[in-house]
């Protein structure tokens, strides 16, 4: 049976794609394994704006990366108000991105309020997080892996799977 999670794309594919938000709601290691999908992403779409929505724990990891163009920092249980919250969120869907690209399950609910409601999401059914049985093949596979497939739709192949840290100038200073 196909997935559904990604209905509103398979249904009204955008003739252009000018901006696409990244949901990169992951821990820092997870962060980094999606470099390569991104980078796949930047060579399929050389002039569309890609901005990723993150922790800001994890900004070290993509802030001086070519690919993205914008970073987008997610409130943490510290600076978390709802207020700010719900500003930002209205910021967010302001922009009106062409796509969405959910890196982590069940994230859908963040997509639709940034008003992308053309998505492209992890498909990890939600019974495979629940019951401790029956088929997991992306338990069987390495991460970067994993999130490679999310784009399939757009029909991208991630060829590598090099991951991707940048420094600048003044990081190479510092050390």
């Amino acid at each position: 049976m196909p997935s559904m999670l990604n209905f509103a794309y398979r249904l009204f594919p955008p003739r252009q794609v000018k901006s696409i938000l990244l949901i990169l709601m992951l821990p820092i290691g997870d962060t980094l394994f999606v470099t390569p999908t991104v980078r796949a992403l930047r060579r399929r779409f050389p002039d569309a704006h890609i901005a990723a929505l993150v922790f800001p724990t994890n900004v070290g990891v993509l802030y001086a990366n070519e690919d993205i163009d914008e970073l987008i920092l997610h409130p943490t249980a510290e600076t978390f108000r709802l207020a700010d919250f719900v500003r930002l969120l209205r910021a967010i869907r302001r922009r009106r991105f062409t796509i969405s690209i959910e890196f982590r399950p069940y994230i859908w609910w963040l997509s639709v309020a940034c008003g992308a409601w053309r998505r492209l999401a992890l498909d990890i059914p939600v019974y495979q997080w629940f019951l401790p049985f029956g088929a997991r093949p992306w338990k069987h596979r390495h991460a970067i892996t994993s999130y490679a497939t999310v784009p399939r739709l757009l029909g991208l192949h991630v060829d590598s799977s090099r991951l991707i840290v940048r420094t600048t100038d003044a990081d190479r200073e510092a050390t």
